[in-house]
């Protein structure tokens, strides 16, 4: 049987760095390469989750689902890590927790 291929991931930006960790996980070899942009939507950004979606401004189908699966993964990264990644901030009452 060959040896399962390692595994190259190009870009931590936040994606990156979350494939990064479940491989990592799952002790799966893999390398990450970046080119540390400043001006990439990671570090602009700084992974804002955000409800609103598209023309209309609507809620984003299925986004308490999404939020929900962001805070335990971000809780376990955490955990592991020693540090801290997810911070919840509400800024209207209409804005879903």
């Amino acid at each position: 049987m060959l040896p399962a291929p390692k595994i190259l991931i190009i870009g931590q930006g936040i994606a990156g760095t979350v494939v990064s960790f479940m491989l990592s996980q799952q002790q799966i070899e893999h390398d990450v390469i970046d080119n540390s942009n400043p001006s990439s939507s990671s570090q602009i950004a700084a992974g804002i989750v955000h409800p609103i979606t598209g023309r209309r401004l609507a809620i984003a189908p299925q986004y308490n689902v999404a939020l929900h699966e962001a805070k335990l993964f971000y809780q376990e990264m955490s955990k592991q890590l020693g540090n801290t990644f997810f911070e919840q901030k509400i800024y209207s009452k209409y804005m879903p927790m």
